[in-house]
C-alpha cells in the first residue's frame, strides 16, 4: 500500500500517479502545466500543487474523453496563486471520472516568471 493510500483511506487500494511537476518558464496562457493523459473509468483522489513567482491564476479542469471541453462539476475550477512565498497552493478533491477523461492544470494569463503544477492521483481499485 502506498503513502497515497494509507493518508486517504487505511484499508482502499490505490493505484498512485504524479503528472507534471516540472517548471515551465514564461508560460503563455493556455499552457498546459500538468496533465494527466486519459484515464480509466473510476473514482480518483486527486491532490493539486501549484506554484508560480508571480502572482496569477491557474485552471484546475476535468476534460471529456476527446479532450474538446471541460466537465462541469467541483473539480473545474480557476484558482488564483499567490506570489512566491515558499508555500505551495494545495487543493484536494475525490471526482469520478468515465473513460478516457483526463484532468489537467492551465495558466489563465500567462505572464513572464515560472510555474510548476504537479498532479498527484490515485484511483480506487
Amino acid at each position: 500500500m502506498g503513502i497515497l493510500s494509507s493518508l486517504i483511506n487505511p484499508t482502499a487500494q490505490i493505484d498512485s500517479n504524479f503528472a507534471g511537476g516540472s517548471a515551465i518558464v514564461n508560460p503563455g496562457a493556455g499552457a498546459v502545466l500538468a496533465d494527466t493523459g486519459q484515464l480509466v473509468a473510476g473514482r480518483y483522489y486527486f491532490q493539486f500543487i501549484m506554484d508560480a513567482t508571480v502572482a496569477t491564476r491557474f485552471s484546475r479542469q476535468h476534460r471529456n474523453a476527446a479532450n474538446s471541453a471541460n466537465v462541469a462539476n467541483s473539480l473545474t475550477k480557476e484558482i488564483p496563486i499567490p506570489l512566491d512565498t515558499e508555500i505551495d497552493t494545495i487543493y484536494s478533491i475525490w471526482v469520478d471520472v468515465l473513460i478516457n477523461e483526463r484532468i489537467r492544470v492551465i495558466d489563465v494569463a500567462g505572464f513572464t516568471g515560472s510555474a510548476t503544477a504537479l498532479i498527484a492521483f490515485g484511483r480506487v481499485i
